[in-house]
């Protein structure tokens, strides 16, 4: 986000908790998506398979997630919290292809758009855990500078918001 403040880029796609379009200084955000998280695991946490989990039996496990300066990490410190629990994941990656490649390895438990880990659930690489607690809805935006509509980024801005309208 700072780099859209600070002008560096005309728009970026990012995950966000808040549902809400807005309009603040030259900066707009439109929804595009909205997905739930599912927590995924590789096989070799089959303990945890066909079963309800709760969120405090997978603080015993070790985490996987973005790295802690992103949106996504603020969203699982928040929603662990909320239950009285820390969020600190054993790993931290900046991608979520990295997610899954290090769970589908057993190098922890991860929380993933199911689409993005439906291919390795179909391959038994991974599996859905089935968690106690119901995770928060999560959105897709895209944000961008009110100003690139005047560059040469507009066509295909504009493309692109009248097809997700």
């Amino acid at each position: 986000m700072s780099n859209l403040s600070n002008k560096l880029i005309d728009m970026a796609i990012i995950t966000t908790s808040s549902g809400d379009n807005y309009e603040y200084n030259n900066l707009k955000k439109t929804i595009i998506h909205s997905y739930k998280a599912v927590p995924i695991a590789g096989m070799n946490y089959k303990e945890l398979q066909g079963k309800k989990v709760s969120i405090k039996e997978l603080m015993d496990y070790p985490m996987i997630s973005l790295w802690h300066d992103t949106e996504t990490y603020s969203y699982y410190r928040s929603f662990f919290a909320d239950y009285g629990l820390e969020f600190n994941p054993a790993i931290e990656t900046t991608s979520t292809g990295q997610i899954l490649g290090y769970t589908k390895g057993n190098l922890g438990i991860s929380f993933m758009h199911e689409r993005e880990a439906e291919e390795a659930i179909k391959e038994n690489k991974v599996f859905k855990i089935d968690l106690v607690e119901e995770l928060p809805t999560r959105y897709v935006a895209l944000v961008y500078n009110k100003n690139a509509e005047k560059k040469a980024v507009s066509v295909f801005l504009k493309l692109f918001l009248d097809y997700i309208k």
